[in-house]
């Protein structure tokens, strides 16, 4: 099952402990994060990432897919003018992974990544957002809604079996 993990939130998925690294570490349904092109250039400037990049990597759950294509594609959307985002490779990439699974706070690329003339949605693509607190209900000082964990488990497979 497989996951692309927009850069502005990567600080907040990648480097701390979350739901989305308690998905990423289990070994239950063959969860995978997937990066390329610009995306992954993106990623690897902030060393907190890289390093659980790395880790991912020695623990077979990191799908990478040729920057060279995943570049390509993003040019292909840039010209086709179709995108509110800035966000091209994000969706090349999920175009050549086939990924249906994102977790971004980016509206723009929400809206492009649900549009069926940039994206073929073959099967549905999902939004993985950090959940609004509604300060009347929250409970808890600090307390999140877990509205998405159920997000992680229906995530595409990418091409993947799962185990």
């Amino acid at each position: 099952m497989c996951l692309i993990v927009d850069n502005c939130v990567a600080h907040k998925y990648l480097t701390q402990p979350n739901e989305v690294r308690n998905w990423l570490d289990a070994d239950v349904g063959s969860p995978r994060l997937v990066i390329g092109g610009g995306l992954r250039r993106e990623l690897v400037q902030n060393a907190r990432v890289q390093e659980y990049l790395l880790q991912l990597s020695q623990n077979g759950k990191l799908r990478s897919f040729s920057d060279s294509k995943v570049d390509a594609r993003a040019q292909e959307l840039r010209a086709m003018g179709l995108c509110v985002s800035n966000d091209q490779d994000v969706l090349a990439l999920a175009a050549i992974s086939g990924a249906r699974t994102l977790a971004t706070d980016d509206g723009n690329l929400m809206t492009d990544f649900r549009n069926p003339r940039i994206l073929d949605q073959s099967s549905q693509g999902r939004i993985y957002s950090t959940p609004k607190i509604n300060r009347s209900s929250a409970g808890a000082v600090g307390a999140r809604p877990k509205r998405h964990r159920h997000l992680l488990s229906h995530t595409p497979s990418c091409g993947l079996k799962s185990k």
